[in-house]
């Protein structure tokens, strides 16, 4: 699987979450490392940095600043695809730095 240039738009959050549907996520790949940013109407500027754990599970942490506070977390995701083949990544997040508490997402590829 590679995530290399696709982007992604939140489907869905629970839990504490900074996103709503407005996010874009850009991801990039080479080998098992993954990276990628993200921006919306809450989030000034968001960075992502992790790496494959098997073929259809990654794990990253992450750094964005929104209303001027840095915040940090930590993901594991897996990794699907509908029959058209766009990709669906399922994530369980939990904040380390400037937040409270975990929660899900669920993100799918968007084509532009």
């Amino acid at each position: 699987m590679n995530l290399d240039g696709r982007q992604f738009r939140l489907v869905s959050a629970q839990g504490n979450s900074d996103l709503s549907d407005s996010v874009i996520f850009k991801y990039f790949q080479h080998g098992p490392w993954i990276w990628g940013t993200y921006f919306s109407k809450e989030v000034d500027r968001g960075t992502l940095l992790g790496r494959f754990t098997a073929e259809n599970a990654i794990a990253f942490t992450y750094c964005h600043w929104s209303g001027g506070q840095k915040r940090k977390g930590q993901c594991k995701s897996i990794i699907d695809s509908d029959e058209g083949g766009a990709l669906r990544i399922q994530e369980n997040w939990t904040w380390t730095e400037g937040g409270l508490g975990s929660g899900t997402s669920v993100i799918e590829e968007i084509y532009e």
